[in-house]
């Protein structure tokens, strides 16, 4: 499949405020990134990298969801309390393998997920990044009504109390997961209508949109995918 487009939102549930951030865990003497900044009732999780490059894409998936993990629980909270999860991968072929170790450590319900290539260092095969709530805070996964179940281990959606955030999106039918092709404006318009859909489900409209991500496989269609 052409990705000429893919979006990724947060939106508000309520009105939004500037919060002081709150760093948490952060390393004695150690480098200006901290593992992780608590701000606002969120945890927002740095790029976490390999320890070892050695290892294939499922050796590297379990590295860093290992020290996902141990991050989330030294900052009171936990893997199902996830909101979502930034995927880089080197290499497109390694998406299904990806995909595969991702399941068996992500649990049965997960967070929303964007993926997309990237250029990344040495041997790195995966970076990633994510967005939780502290244990006991309000998690909710969810699957727009007439959608078929996702076949891949994310979810669409997830609510919190006072963001909602969405799944990157691609230029597919809800109904039936099946590839649109089209020029930019064709996927964008597709993968906006699916955005509509998404915000129903839980009450919003686009007026509620408080970030947006937009990834394109060419600079050139940028004027397009604006037009639209």
């Amino acid at each position: 499949m052409l990705v000429r487009a893919a979006i990724c939102l947060v939106a508000a549930v309520a009105v939004a405020t500037w919060l002081d951030a709150t760093t948490v865990a952060a390393p004695q003497g150690g480098p200006v990134v901290r593992p992780a900044v608590s701000a606002g009732g969120y945890i927002y999780i740095s790029t976490i990298r390999p320890t070892s490059t050695d290892g294939d894409i499922a050796a590297q998936t379990r590295d860093v969801f290992g020290q996902l993990k141990a991050t989330l629980e030294a900052n009171q909270s936990s893997m199902g309390q996830l909101c979502h999860i930034q995927v880089s991968l080197r290499k497109a072929d390694d998406f299904a393998a990806m995909n595969t170790a991702y399941a068996e450590l992500i649990g049965d319900a997960p967070p929303a997920r964007t993926t997309f290539m990237s250029w990344l260092r040495g041997s790195t095969l995966i970076e990633i990044s994510a967005v939780a709530v502290p244990n006991g805070a309000t998690r909710e996964a969810l699957n727009p009504a007439g959608w078929a179940k996702n076949p891949r281990p994310y979810s669409y959606i997830v609510r919190t109390d006072d963001l909602v955030f969405f799944a990157g999106l691609v230029s597919r039918k809800g109904t039936d997961d099946s590839v649109v092709k089209g020029n930019a404006k064709a996927q964008t318009m597709t993968i906006l209508d699916n955005v509509g859909t998404l915000l129903e489900t839980v009450e919003l409209t686009y007026d509620n949109i408080v970030s947006a991500r937009v990834y394109l496989s060419s600079p050139y269609d940028f004027t397009d995918v604006n037009s639209i």
